[in-house]
């Protein structure tokens, strides 16, 4: 019998779409870590090493339960000040949870055009933006490929929004020589599964503004309150902990996602704002020591996928419109050339086990519940639907193998 679609026949190895291979002494570390309960120590460790490493100069570091949750409390802290300022800008392509997290805010959504060949603005709707009502705009960074920032801090300068540099995929990523996420007034990292640096879920927001900081933190809620990690609590992220480090290896992780349908992407402005398990905080410590090794094996392997590629396969590479980035090729991106073309090859990679994803599958402006949050007047992104029509990603992570490129590149031929 000849293999089927997702929903049917799969190979038992399949590769995560994205994700950091652990040890087993990591493991164990962690273990010990969430047994114990954590400690704030670490907390404010992780919140210093990343305060280094981002060069925020006497800045401040906010943790909290995931990135999503910061982006709101930042966006009410800067909704405070400036109330007659109701609009955030985003890409017309990217994360279901940057739109939810301004929505739960209280802010509207307001989709700009991109540019398929950057995936991050196309100029010229930014500028034809109105700036009266917008109070942000947000970068994407998508991939670990860095947006235009300097030119992003320029404009929202000019106008006088606020910046926020989503760097949810590109911790370790570079522009003109400065850390992706330290653009602007705020940036963002994720904690969460398949981020560059991860503590099962959790992020932080950057700030070189110590005012600004502290008023985040204080919206953060207590550890004491709802959300402490109590006894229960722990022994599931033991689990979760335990279930990552495991799962990432091809063989287990194709037998779940053949059960539970891993990485789906959904919109939901109802998610919990909470505080940063303590305990979790030592994961994403030890992973950081090892960043800068774990991200330069993901370009080796994309550089690796490129040189396989077949040619004439109407195969486009999305690239940074600047050539002084540094990217991190979190996942590798392509552009098929037609939405059926991708779907073809999307579905004889998956059929392969080799952990190939759509990403995104809508434009934001076409996500179902988003359109009465979305901003007057929006304007249409065809390029934002192209993207979401012809984009599929590979996975760049340490359990590729060559053996995988070149039924990558078997895949993609048509043969």
């Amino acid at each position: 019998m000849s293999p089927r679609t997702s929903r049917g026949l799969l190979p038992v190895r399949m590769l995560a779409p994205a994700g950091t291979p652990v040890g087993a002494g990591e493991l164990v570390r962690w273990a010990g870590a969430v047994v114990r309960g954590g400690s704030t120590d670490a907390v404010e460790r992780l919140r210093s090493r990343i305060g280094d490493r981002l060069e925020l100069a006497g800045g401040g570091v906010v943790a909290a339960g995931s990135a999503r949750a910061l982006l709101t409390l930042l966006l009410q802290e800067l909704s405070a000040g400036r109330p007659e300022r109701t609009e955030v800008v985003v890409p017309g392509y990217t994360c279901y949870s940057v739109a939810a997290s301004i929505v739960r805010a209280g802010l509207s959504v307001r989709p700009l055009e991109i540019d398929p060949r950057t995936l991050s603005y196309e100029p010229g709707a930014l500028e034809a933006l109105e700036p009266d009502p917008v109070l942000a705009i947000v970068s994407a960074n998508l991939f670990g490929m860095p947006d235009d920032l300097p030119r992003l801090e320029r404009f929202a300068e000019e106008r006088s929004v606020h910046l926020i540099d989503d760097a949810a995929q590109a911790l370790g990523a570079r522009v003109a020589g400065r850390p992706v996420g330290s653009f602007g007034t705020a940036g963002l990292l994720s904690l969460d599964k398949g981020k560059p640096l991860t503590s099962l879920r959790g992020g932080l927001l950057v700030t070189r503004d110590p005012v600004l900081a502290e008023g985040v933190a204080r919206r953060v809620p207590s550890a004491e309150g709802p959300g402490d990690a109590g006894v229960g609590e722990r022994v599931r992220d033991l689990v979760r902990m335990l279930g990552y480090g495991a799962l990432l290896r091809p063989g287990p992780y194709g037998i779940v996602d053949r059960v539970l349908e891993l990485g789906r992407t959904v919109y939901d402005p109802g998610f919990p704002v909470e505080p940063y398990p303590p305990h979790l905080a030592p994961m994403a410590l030890g992973l950081l020591d090892r960043l800068d090794e774990v991200n330069r094996g993901r370009s080796r392997t994309a550089r690796m996928i490129l040189d396989a590629l077949p040619e004439g396969a109407g195969i486009e590479l999305p690239r940074s419109a600047r050539p002084d980035t540094e990217g991190i090729d979190l996942r590798l991106p392509l552009l098929m050339e037609s939405a059926e073309a991708r779907d073809r090859a999307l579905a004889a990679l998956h059929r392969a086990g080799l952990g190939a994803t759509g990403y995104y599958p809508l434009a934001l402006i076409d996500v179902p519940g988003l359109a009465a949050e979305l901003a007057p007047d929006p304007v249409d992104t065809p390029g934002a639907r192209e993207v979401a029509a012809r984009l599929l990603t590979l996975p760049t992570h340490g359990y590729v193998t060559e053996r995988d490129v070149q039924r990558m590149r078997t895949v993609l031929s048509g043969r």
